[in-house]
């Protein structure tokens, strides 16, 4: 989207409207994807928050920012001794300070194309009052409709509601709206629930899935040599029900089967990691969980117990990557683990917890943080270890669905902004604005065998990238003998130039010519597998510029096959060459960056280098010195990015 509107030729202005700088760890990443993805989409608008501590958020994310109420508004006063002083604040303080912030909401919006409200627990009085977060949307909502400044909620939750005035504010400030998506079917249910119910309004996945991939750390290195698991903590109390005495046990049992699972898992062999997810209200829970293991004789700071305190908000991802499996009620815990490949487990204190597990294949897995049943979640950790490798698979295949979905949800909600703007764009495949072009990045269309057939015929002499391939594996298993899986070999070209030392395996979605090292599998919709083989050696060329949607899953799966101190090889088109040409059939087109960091989820990227370099985007021929070309293995900076044809990326698996 281009800030400058072709009739109006303004400057675009958007504000992010979320309850951040309140140190929830989950609401500041929402703000980084949020902010990320309009970047990219908006590159020249002009962005601002705004949020409930504007300093932390000017801080944290060098974003001008605005408080959502004026200082006065903010700062509590003492309670009132009587009724009479109770009322002569509200008439001669609390009124006049309300205009006025009414006022400065329209004038803080005067301009403004577009606010955006940003995910986050804003539709809720869940441990809040009426004339608290459902106020402040309500006034917010209608302050940009009278600035005539658009209004769009995005990926927004529905926590409970309680009181009757609470769901006018909401309702209201929905219906000013003219784009609402929800997180899940549940949010939308609730609604439904309360008397809105727009069964056109869309659901898409929690906005935290759309951070950027260089967000995400590698895994991290641990101090054990065993298996990690990391425990979350919350202090979960809905003020509404405070005053209800199985409410208030609640939180006893919880910590006692917190403390409980702990001691299960180091007296078999785990170590623990104590997580949390909200800078401000976790760090009691995990003094009081502390102080429960410590009357056991368990002290944090050992090896096999830690509980790290929280620096920054940026710390949480860094300690999630530290650990194997992790076990908590923080919901946005529960998506970092997910979008880090982390088996997980829920203690759900609201049923969007156990909406995003089953979403991804873990509805097996949650339990009520009210009633926690210490016998049911160690079996459920058992079985979830037991099936860890399976679930990986399909947590990385859904992060990725759901990155997806939320790329076509921006340009929705980005499409238009301000009132003279060209036509919001139709939802179309995701598109590669890195490339600097309309190529779609990520579809659905796979070629069937029939193409197959017809395209492998092209490849049935030894071409340039077969015998550079066959150079680096000769240089690699020094004479010994290895097994090999050429992924998508074809006519078995490569077999033909390696050495008498590689035991040769293929598969293809067409084979030509049967042969007992030869299978014919459509591998993009069924696992990589070859008798259940393991191989020192698995070969990608030319294969995952058509493996769309599946790249992370295929990854995983060529991962599974390969020896422990194996190799995997594989190629990728340069699609940023000076003169570079997409083929019509290709589903999976990125930068050679972002394919590097899709590989480095599941692989450590030992090189990364040009196949060849020509000008025209061809295999070298005679007059491109081949020869040369051919024991040649080093990126030429500035040359390279411009002129390399395809790049090889040289990986060996993660631990």
């Amino acid at each position: 989207m281009e800030r400058h509107s072709p009739v109006s030729g303004k400057r675009k202005k958007i504000a992010l409207y979320g309850i951040f700088g309140i140190q929830n760890i989950g609401n500041e990443y929402t703000l980084e994807a949020m902010l990320y993805n309009v970047r990219q989409l908006a590159s020249d608008a002009e962005i601002y928050a705004v949020c409930y501590d504007p300093l932390d958020t000017q801080r944290l994310h060098g974003l001008p920012a605005c408080a959502v109420k004026c200082p006065p508004l903010s700062h509590k006063l003492p309670p009132a001794g009587n009724l009479v002083v109770k009322l002569l604040r509200g008439i001669f303080r609390r009124i006049p300070l309300e205009l006025y912030d009414w006022i400065r909401a329209v004038r803080v919006l005067l301009g403004t194309d577009l606010m955006i409200m940003t995910g986050t627990g804003m539709l809720t009085d869940y441990c809040s009052v009426t004339f608290g977060y459902p106020y402040d949307v309500f006034k917010w909502s209608l302050a940009a409709r009278v600035a005539r400044c658009k209004v769009r909620f995005v990926g927004v939750g529905v926590s409970p509601i309680h009181g009757r005035l609470s769901r006018t504010f909401i309702k209201t400030a929905l219906a000013a709206a003219d784009y609402r998506s929800f997180r899940d079917e549940q949010s939308r249910a609730r609604l439904r629930q309360y008397g809105f119910e727009r069964p056109h309004d869309p659901v898409f996945p929690d906005l935290a899935f759309s951070l950027p991939l260089s967000a995400l750390p590698a895994a991290g290195h641990r101090a054990g040599a065993g298996r990690v698991v990391g425990i979350g903590v919350m202090k979960f109390v809905d003020m509404h029900k405070r005053e209800c005495a199985y409410y208030d046990g609640a939180y006893d049992r919880y910590l006692d089967a917190m403390c409980g699972f702990a001691i299960w898992l180091l007296e078999h062999g785990y170590s623990v990691r104590i997580l949390e997810g909200d800078m401000r209200h976790d760090p009691p829970v995990r003094v009081d969980l502390e102080a429960r293991l410590a009357r056991c004789g368990l002290a944090c700071g050992v090896v096999d117990l830690a509980a790290p305190e929280l620096a920054s908000p940026h710390d949480l991802l860094d300690h999630l990557s530290r650990v194997d499996f992790v076990v908590s009620p923080r919901f946005h815990n529960l998506v970092f683990g997910i979008m880090l490949g982390k088996p997980a487990i829920s203690i759900s204190y609201d049923p969007k917890n156990d909406a995003l597990l089953e979403a991804c294949g873990l509805g097996a897995y949650c339990q009520s943080i009210e009633n926690v049943d210490l016998e049911r979640l160690i079996g459920q950790f058992i079985d979830l270890e037991s099936q860890a490798d399976r679930l990986r698979i399909e947590m990385q295949r859904k992060s990725d669905e759901f990155r997806s979905l939320l790329d076509e949800q921006y340009r929705q909600v980005l499409g238009e902004v301000g009132p003279k703007s060209a036509p919001t764009p139709q939802v179309e495949p995701r598109r590669a604005s890195v490339l600097g072009g309309s190529v779609p990045t990520v579809t659905d269309n796979f070629n069937q065998r029939d193409f197959w057939v017809k395209e492998n015929l092209s490849y049935a002499k030894p071409n340039f990238r077969a015998r550079k391939c066959a150079r680096m594996i000769a240089e690699l298993s020094k004479g010994e003998p290895c097994d090999l899986l050429d992924v998508g070999c074809g006519p078995a070209a490569l077999r033909q130039v390696l050495g008498s030392n590689i035991n040769y395996y293929g598969m293809d979605m067409a084979i030509h010519h049967p042969a007992p090292y030869l299978r014919e599998l459509d591998f993009a919709h069924n696992p990589i597998s070859f008798d259940n083989k393991r191989f020192r050696f698995v070969v990608a060329m030319g294969i995952f510029e058509y493996m769309g949607r599946y790249q992370a899953q295929k990854f995983e799966e060529i991962r599974s096959i390969l020896d422990p101190n194996g190799t995997f090889i594989m190629s990728y088109v340069n699609f940023r060459h000076f003169r570079r040409k997409i083929y019509d059939m290709y589903n999976n087109v990125q930068s050679i960056a972002d394919m590097r960091r899709g590989l480095e989820r599941t692989f450590t990227v030992d090189r990364c280098f040009p196949e060849c370099h020509h000008w025209r985007s061809k295999q070298p021929g005679k007059n491109a010195l081949p020869a040369l070309q051919l024991k040649m293995e080093v990126s030429v900076p500035v040359l390279s990015p411009l002129l390399a044809v395809e790049y090889f990326f040289v990986c060996s698996p993660r631990a």
